[in-house]
């Protein structure tokens, strides 16, 4: 059987506890550390007509062949714009 901590020790132990605004704040940290650790890499390139992303040295749609029209620094920013972007049909192809 064990025994209870003597009241003092318990005293002394809840004060070495940080207060509780101090307490959220590191755990607010811990979770945005975690949060950013496993954040997903998006490719830096997009086609708002055709709605696809990719990555890699060619800066043309593989879809349509046009430009890429999305380069920006943010991906969150390119998918933004991406989903934003009215729907239209992919552009029709033409058998050789």
């Amino acid at each position: 059987m064990t025994r209870k901590p003597h009241r003092r020790s318990r005293r002394r132990a809840a004060a070495a506890l940080p207060p509780a605004p101090a307490r959220r704040r590191a755990a607010a940290a811990m979770h945005t550390v975690h949060r950013a650790a496993h954040r997903p890499v998006l490719p830096p390139y997009g086609c708002t007509p055709c709605g696809v992303r990719w990555a890699g040295g060619e800066a043309d749609c593989w879809c349509c062949g046009s430009p890429a029209s999305i380069a920006p620094a943010r991906p969150a920013a390119a998918l933004h714009r991406l989903l934003a972007a009215p729907p239209t049909a992919a552009p029709a192809r033409v058998a050789a």
